[in-house]
């Protein structure tokens, strides 16, 4: 230690601290759609469907999620036969 310079450094006990990350709630845009697809699906006319209005919304949300896993396993398959389509 003879011989060596030494600095001496001060330094401020909140060097460590950040604000939180301020995260939305989960889903909050889904909700809003679904409340938007509910609100139009109410004005219809009754007499043009044998299913409730509040859920037709449900009903394509569940056709849409069939059709994409539909769409999905047909491109593995598509991979595992080696078709370009």
């Amino acid at each position: 230690m003879w011989g060596k310079t030494v600095e001496t450094m001060e330094l401020d006990g909140d060097i460590n601290i950040m604000s939180a990350v301020n995260i939305p709630p989960p889903r909050m845009k889904a909700i809003e759609e679904n409340t938007a697809k509910k609100s139009a699906l109410s004005s219809l006319p009754s007499g043009l469907t044998s299913v409730s209005p509040e859920k037709i919304g449900e009903m394509m949300d569940t056709v849409n999620n069939l059709q994409d896993t539909v769409d999905q396993r047909k491109l593995e398959l598509d991979k595992i036969n080696g078709s370009k389509d």
